[in-house]
């Protein structure tokens, strides 16, 4: 029998309850307050731990050390990116405000597992401090809710994944909220890597059913990368999806500094400049926004800092897993560990370990493409290689998960032993594919035979919803594994790639093209230029959105400059100067334009906000890109000039210096908003309306003056629209009070200042 000891007393199966002395002896299983404490400590342990595993296993950073605050962009259907009013926000913030069903989505290596596992480590911990405020976190994979009621499914994936608990968890604990008043936030990670599209079908109906019958009991978060239309049109319009952006340059360089700084190397911040200057010259920049991305590019930089970087992703991952390999073999398992069953079963063992990467293929290829019921990881290895005759079963597949588990490439979920990550998964995969010539040409004519009547991946920004224009459903390649089997082949794909690209499967083999550059694929770069030249961006008759031809034609152009292709910047500042695109459209080419330091890009800016016929948000959100690029001098001198545009309207005028009060300068607004008060030219309604402006947008006290003195001044209608004006002003109810207390009023307009100094208490 076992028992536990916890400070003065103890747990388990014991002959009699009782108290000796200072030690209470209980017998049974924990109480439930306990239960959870022993839960908080075992899910904090492990969310600490990384998602995927690292080269240098004896100083690996912790997750904490190399966060960086994420942002997400919450997502609203047809509406482009450039156009959203809704700015970026911590993801604390979100995660900390559902109330219901929340979907985070990411392309691959996005961070998504490593954002929940930080925001469940961050809540438990603050459980156990006495914090109980927010809801209580459990992880879970989308696996482990195929079959079963909820607490049952969370139960049995939470024994599986937490290693430390000190007993099981009943279903009975995740039946009843955590604490009185609290709820379980159920944090749902891999919804796109279910085999079967019946599975996701049959996860989010149950997820859908769960909350819509438990509102007081949980809340739900499920991670992905971007989902077809199909399977978002089930979670109904009361999902909130949230876009977790990637990434830029400076985050880059700051993520780099954490990792070198746990990799306990000197001068970690002159080592991340190097690495950066590094990833620029391969042209990674786009590529490294993703958290995998940065985390394999900084372990090859750590281990080889005089090597050049890889050019393409799939070189990337072949020298990660290549340097993965080397530097986890000696801590791996050897032969001997089976010594005592007879030279027979040692040389079983050695041919297993000097195998299994061909064996890992081989099991990729099988798991990314079977249908439903596909046995784990170790249950395919273990087809493949038999227990020798004197080896107990047992024994056989105890070694077999140390050989699995060494490799750094598989860990442990709910499911069993699963690839590491998808893509990696993708990668073993296409390296099957394409192990021999002939196996390599039939893989590539089975892709690109399809390729018209693929339904390819939304390019980056746009949401899957949006994507309409797609052909068919039939099944298809995943878009990252088919960018692997172009990078191990890139001779022989080059001639497809060359087909699509000058329109040879439509404009949707020339998205292809595009799209596979976004992802890091290494596509020659006349093809991209070709293919965007096909598209011919201005003309209506394709049937796929401008908006999203325009964001991946930024994506593309922006990877060309970023090789030092000068043809990239050309592309992106045809775009920002085309008048026949949308103002947003311009506004997003421009940014990047002038992200990359030409000059043109924050002339284009200027150009936008100084526009008279652009009023409201979209103003504002290109004029927080020239205030990033250029300073906020820049974009108040845009501001003014159009406020003092002659061909403008009044009103519109009067919009333009709220735009600039809340888009770069409260300061500079108000003037403009004083100016425009005071302005003799102005209707009277419109000269009040910029006066509550000024006091309410500006926070100027100026503006309740002028419009104290407009209702003791002026006509009857304008007194009255001034006392309206005054409701709700910083200072309008004391000013309101004296101007209904003024005898020298007329009594209508001491009347309407004390109804309306009523209303605004």
């Amino acid at each position: 029998m076992e028992n536990r000891i916890t400070g003065g007393e103890i747990y388990g199966p014991v002959v009699q309850a009782g108290t000796i002395g200072e030690l209470h002896i209980h017998s049974g299983p924990l109480p439930p307050g306990d239960r959870l404490a022993d839960y908080l400590k075992a899910a904090a342990q492990a969310a600490a731990e990384h998602p995927y595993p690292a080269v240098l296993p004896t100083v690996v950073p912790s997750l904490a050390q190399i966060h960086l605050r994420r942002m997400v962009r919450l997502l609203s259907p047809d509406i482009h990116p450039a156009e959203s009013s809704h700015p970026p926000v911590p993801t604390d913030e979100v995660l900390g405000g559902i109330a219901g069903v929340t979907v985070v989505v990411a392309e691959p290596g996005g961070g998504k597992s490593s954002l929940l596992r930080l925001h469940l480590a961050g809540v438990c911990e603050r459980w156990l401090r006495g914090e109980t405020h927010e809801a209580l976190p459990v992880l879970v994979h989308a696996s482990a809710l195929v079959a079963g009621p909820l607490a049952d499914c969370v139960a049995r994936a939470v024994n599986l994944d937490l290693g430390g608990l000190a007993e099981a968890m009943p279903a009975e604990l995740f039946r009843q909220p955590p604490a009185a008043g609290a709820q379980w936030m159920v944090l749902v990670d891999g919804l796109d890597e279910l085999p079967e599209p019946r599975d996701q079908e049959r996860v989010l109906r149950k997820i859908i059913a769960w909350q819509q019958s438990h509102t007081d009991r949980y809340r739900f978060v499920l991670a992905s990368r971007p989902l077809p239309d199909s399977v978002l049109h089930q979670l109904g319009e009361s999902v909130v999806v949230h876009e977790l952006q990637s990434f830029g340059p400076a985050e880059i360089e700051q993520v780099a500094a954490s990792w070198f700084r746990g990799f306990e190397l000197t001068h970690p911040e002159a080592v991340a400049k190097r690495f950066m200057a590094a990833v620029q010259r391969a042209g990674l920049t786009v590529l490294a926004g993703a958290p995998l991305m940065i985390a394999m590019l900084c372990q090859l930089h750590a281990a080889s800092p005089t090597e050049g970087l890889p050019r393409n992703r799939g070189a990337l991952y072949e020298r990660f897993v290549e340097l993965l390999r080397e530097r986890r073999r000696p801590a791996g398992p050897t032969a001997q560990a089976l010594s005592g069953h007879g030279p027979t079963a040692v040389a079983a063992a050695d041919r297993v370990l000097g195998e299994l990467q061909e064996h890992l293929e081989v099991i990729a290829h099988r798991l990314l493409f079977a249908g439903h019921g596909t046995p784990t990881v170790l249950d395919l290895l273990a087809k493949r290689v038999t227990a020798p005759a004197r080896v107990p079963p047992a024994e056989w597949r105890g070694f077999l998960v140390s050989a699995l588990l060494s490799t750094g490439l598989l860990t442990v979920t709910a499911n069993g032993y699963v690839a590491m990550h998808r893509s990696v998964l993708e990668f073993l995969a296409a390296r099957h594919a394409t192990r021999t010539p002939a196996a390599r040409d039939a893989e590539l004519r089975r892709a690109f035979r399809s390729v018209r009547h693929r339904s390819l991946q939304a390019p980056k920004g746009i949401r899957p919803r949006l994507a309409r224009w797609r052909p068919c459903s039939c099944p298809t390649l995943p878009d990252s594994y088919l960018g692997f089997v172009i990078d191990a082949a890139p001779e022989q794909a080059v001639r497809h790639l060359g087909r699509l690209a000058t329109g040879g499967a439509g404009q949707y083999g020339c998205w292809f093209v595009i799209d596979q550059s976004w992802l890091g694929t290494g596509v020659p770069v006349g093809l991209v230029l070709t293919a965007l030249r096909e598209l011919r961006f201005e003309r209506s008759r394709w049937s796929r959105p401008q908006m999203e031809r325009v964001v991946a034609a930024v994506a593309a152009a922006e990877n060309l400059a970023e090789l030092g292709d000068a043809r990239g910047a050309e592309v992106l500042a045809g775009l920002a100067a085309n008048p026949r695109l949308r103002y947003a459209d311009r506004g997003f080419a421009a940014e990047a334009l002038a992200a990359l330091g030409d000059a043109r890009g924050i002339d284009e800016l200027h150009t936008l906000v100084a526009n008279h016929d652009r009023v409201g948000g979209y103003r504002q959100v290109v004029a927080g890109h020239l205030v990033k690029v250029a300073g906020a001098e820049r974009g108040i001198a845009a501001y003014r000039e159009a406020v003092a545009n002659p061909s403008a309207t009044s009103i519109d005028r009067v919009f333009t210096a709220i735009s600039l009060t809340k888009a770069v300068s409260a300061r500079a607004g108000g003037e403009e908003l004083y100016t425009l008060a005071t302005d003799p030219g102005l209707d009277p309604g419109q000269r009040s309306f910029a006066a509550r402006q000024l006091a309410t947008a500006a926070g100027d006290p100026r503006g309740v003056q002028l419009l104290c003195s407009a209702a003791t001044s002026a006509g009857l209608r304008v007194r009255l629209l001034a006392i309206s004006d005054l409701i709700g002003c910083p200072g309008g109810a004391e000013a309101l009070r004296e101007l209904a207390a003024n005898g020298a009023l007329p009594r209508l307009v001491r009347w309407a200042a004390s109804r309306a100094a009523a209303r605004g208490r």
